[in-house]
Order: C-alpha cells, then sequence, then structure tokens
C-alpha cells in the first residue's frame, strides 16, 4: 500500500496497528444493522464490590438476575 493512502486510512481510524508495527485494515461487514438493545446501565464490579467472589468470569448479580428475568418471559 501507498504511504498516502496509509496515512490517510490511519487519519480515518481505519487502520489497527499490530505491536510490531504492522498496520491492517479495518473491515466492515455490509447489511448489518445496528444494535437496538444494549445493556448499558449495569456498572462493571470494581475489585472491592462486596459482592465479588474472586472468580476470574465472575459478572454483576445485576446483569445475572436481568439474564435469569428475560429467560423467563
Amino acid at each position: 500500500m501507498k504511504p498516502a493512502k496509509l496515512r490517510a486510512l490511519d487519519r480515518e481510524g481505519r487502520l489497527v496497528w499490530s505491536g510490531t508495527g504492522r498496520p491492517d485494515r479495518k473491515t466492515y461487514l455490509s447489511g448489518g444493522r445496528p444494535a437496538t438493545n444494549l445493556w448499558n446501565d449495569i456498572d462493571n464490579l470494581s475489585g472491592r464490590a462486596r459482592e465479588r467472589m474472586a472468580y476470574a468470569t465472575q459478572k454483576p448479580l445485576a446483569l445475572l438476575e436481568r439474564i435469569i428475568k428475560t429467560q423467563q418471559q
């Protein structure tokens, strides 16, 4: 790829740089549809959260409760 094209793609945020400095072009699927149901109102667990049990993949109780409720509907 020509340096000018590389710089243009980088300015547009269309490149991902590897740890070795090699650029890869971001590609997006066409025909997709935007997400319509984001659960961004549940906070992550902090290291000092009272509900923290030291599980490597532990999820917040609020998230687990919501998942269970969606299955019951």
